[in-house]
């Protein structure tokens, strides 16, 4: 019995024209078309928060200064990296000069470096210069 049920209800579904099977009409939104449309805060910035931002600042302030855009010869950035290691934790789309990236590209690439090599971020509070 069960099955002749679920054949006459298959058959009943297949007898309706295809026009009447979706009577709801569902909108389509084009959020990227709308100029409210901003991009979430961390992907704005590179996928870094606030307090993310906040502990990269401080070996910032200590290595330069405060300074973002350094530009060798030597150290590079905001981080005072040597230009290989920022190639290696950079993403490729970004600049190949360290000097040249906004901070939260650095702090997003500070923080590969942590995640990478396993290791704490740098306490600055004392400002030893290095890390």
């Amino acid at each position: 019995m069960p099955i002749a049920l679920l054949l006459s209800a298959v058959l009943a579904f297949a007898s309706i024209p295809p026009a009447a099977h979706h009577t709801r009409h569902v909108p389509v939104h084009h959020r990227a078309r709308h100029a409210h449309h901003r991009p979430h805060r961390a992907a704005r910035h590179f996928g870094v928060t606030r307090s993310m931002m906040r502990d990269v600042s401080r070996v910032n302030v200590c290595e330069e200064g405060g300074r973002w855009h350094v530009d060798g010869p030597t150290f590079f950035g905001g981080l005072g990296w040597l230009h290989p290691t920022w190639l290696m934790f950079r993403r490729p789309e970004w600049p190949q000069n360290m000097a040249d990236a906004p901070p939260y590209m650095q702090a997003n690439a500070m923080w590969r470096f942590v995640w990478h090599f396993n290791v704490p971020m740098p306490d600055q509070h004392g400002c030893t210069g290095g890390y």
